[in-house]
């Protein structure tokens, strides 16, 4: 993220190796290293379902965030949907 969203106190990092020219791996994250995940507004059912299922054992501790518009303001916001976990 930008140095302007400092504030949020978030960090994303998006990191790939390559496997071959056409398959890519992604680095081990350890579970200790996730506290929440938010889904977008506009991600899609199943999608969401599918990242549900996986927060499970030594995931269970992570809480999860659906944005949606807002209907007042020219924001998000951000509903506790943890409980949906399988």
């Amino acid at each position: 993220k930008s140095e302007h969203w400092i504030y949020e106190g978030e960090w994303r990092c998006i990191t790939f190796r390559p496997i071959n020219e056409k398959l890519y791996d992604v680095y081990t994250l350890y579970p200790e290293e996730i506290d929440a995940i938010y889904l977008g507004c506009r991600m899609d059912k199943q999608n969401r379902d599918n990242i549900l299922k996986l927060l499970t054992g030594k995931l269970k501790h992570v809480k999860i965030s659906m944005a949606s518009r807002s209907r007042t303001q020219f924001c998000l916001d951000f509903d506790d949907i943890t409980k949906l976990k399988r």
